[in-house]
């Protein structure tokens, strides 16, 4: 019984996790060029000055499907890495902002994805459903 809690708790994190970015990506998808160039803008913090349209749409779209995978537990690990890249470059660029707003989102979703990286994605996922029928002859 203990067990099947811990693998519930761990399908609620995902699923609020990716909920969380599921919801972010779209919203910065849908958000249009303006908010692609937004977004994309924070790639000046890298040294790369051009085609900020382009790396804010990229950025929607990892963060909406980065979401879903989240929630389905398929590739977790390589998932959290680039969610996690995406978030520490947001928090990057707003640490001089000096705002508590700004980083309420970033801070929490980056320890977040360390700890969805450190765990796995649980029995609850595709990737042990994946993993366990390749076990099987």
């Amino acid at each position: 019984m203990p067990e099947l809690l811990s693998d519930i708790g761990m399908l609620l994190i995902r699923v609020g996790a990716g909920t969380l970015f599921l919801i972010r990506g779209l919203l910065n998808l849908f958000g249009g060029s303006q908010r692609w160039v937004q977004l994309g803008s924070r790639m000046e913090y890298l040294d790369i000055h051009s085609a900020f349209p382009l790396w804010g749409f990229l950025s929607a779209v990892l963060m909406a499907c980065g979401g879903i995978f989240i929630i389905v537990g398929l590739r977790l690990r390589p998932v959290s890495v680039i969610l996690g890249l995406i978030c520490f470059l947001a928090l990057a660029t707003r640490a001089d902002e000096q705002s508590v707003i700004l980083i309420a989102y970033s801070l929490p979703a980056l320890l977040i994805l360390a700890g969805l990286f450190c765990t796995g994605a649980g029995p609850l996922s595709i990737d042990s459903y994946l993993a366990n029928r390749n076990k099987q002859p």
